[in-house]
């Protein structure tokens, strides 16, 4: 009898154990261009400023490997999803300086939903981000354990208990630290 009895503590202090060392993962899912970057596009007035790439001229957030250093520290998962196009996030994700095997997923434009057009972009189509697809595709991450830091509403109706909204970031402005401050509390 005393036998099985320690069986069973030694096996709930296993689960104790395990579940301490294991609590459940957070996402956190960050866009890019307003959050992590700021985007132009190339014209002759502004060609000498920010990083040139194809189309665009880039600004990366000075801070942007600490904080996603720290948000990894802090046992978040990291994910991207943005409305940009897959093949301009190509050229933007090695300016992060971080690896992107890092990241859960990397997901563009082509993964968000076309939802009509967008309200205030005239000829622009409103892409949301059901993250609906997210928990989907990773059910490990669901409503409870999952947070968007995006600097557009409109994407994110319906998703507002897990959306962060933040003023949009361009460079020589501190508003990432805003949100930053919110994250760490987290």
């Amino acid at each position: 009898m005393i036998e099985g009895l320690i069986l069973v503590v030694v096996f709930l202090f296993w689960i104790i154990i395990a579940k301490c060392l294991s609590p459940q993962r957070r996402l956190i899912i960050l866009d890019l261009n307003g959050v992590l970057i700021y985007r132009e596009r190339r014209n002759g007035n502004n060609s000498n400023s920010g990083i040139a790439l194809s189309r665009f001229n880039v600004w990366v957030h000075p801070e942007v490997t600490t904080i996603l250093d720290s948000l990894a520290a802090q046992g978040f998962d990291i994910a991207i999803w943005t409305s940009v196009r897959s093949e301009n996030v190509e050229e933007i994700l090695p300016l992060l300086n971080w690896d992107p095997k890092r990241f859960v997923f990397v997901w563009t434009q082509e993964n968000c939903v076309v939802d009509g057009q967008h309200p205030t972009k005239i000829g622009v189509p409103n892409f949301t981000k059901p993250l609906d697809r997210v928990w989907e595709r990773y059910p490990q991450y669901n409503a409870s354990n999952t947070i968007i830091v995006d600097d557009s509403a409109v994407k994110l109706e319906g998703y507002e208990k897990n959306h962060l909204h933040v003023a949009s970031w361009t460079p020589g402005d501190d508003v990432m630290h805003i949100w930053w401050e919110k994250i760490k509390t987290c």
